[in-house]
């Protein structure tokens, strides 16, 4: 991603994917579920990644959904939820739960702030 909200970084047969919005805690915008969706993407396609590594940069993981920046935009909204047809996940479904969709291990290295919306553990 141009913004680089969320990185991937491919060493030795392991992807590095921190999430990158540390002033405000990792917080999720609607840029951040793009990108996440995006990383996750790639991950599923490189198959030399045997394992990933899910981290946030700064003082937390992830606080959450940036409630703020949805609401000044209601059109955020409506895209995190519309869906093209019933059965298939929205964006913000697809975020949640796509990390245990993978066919590799993902291990989240949780700091700080740590609320859904990144990832759904079992």
């Amino acid at each position: 991603m141009p913004d680089s909200r969320v990185t991937l970084t491919v060493k030795d047969n392991i992807g590095y994917v921190a999430l990158n919005r540390p002033e405000k805690h990792n917080a999720l915008d609607f840029e951040m579920f793009l990108a996440i969706d995006s990383i996750i993407k790639k991950v599923r396609k490189d198959k030399s990644i045997r394992v990933v590594i899910l981290s946030g940069e700064g003082e937390s993981f992830c606080s959450g959904l940036d409630v703020k920046s949805i609401l000044t935009k209601p059109s955020s909204a409506l895209r995190l939820l519309f869906k093209w047809l019933p059965g298939n996940a929205n964006l913000a479904q697809r975020v949640t739960v796509g990390w245990r969709r993978l066919n590799v291990p993902v291990i989240a290295v949780l700091h700080g702030k740590c609320w859904a919306g990144v990832c759904k553990l079992p």
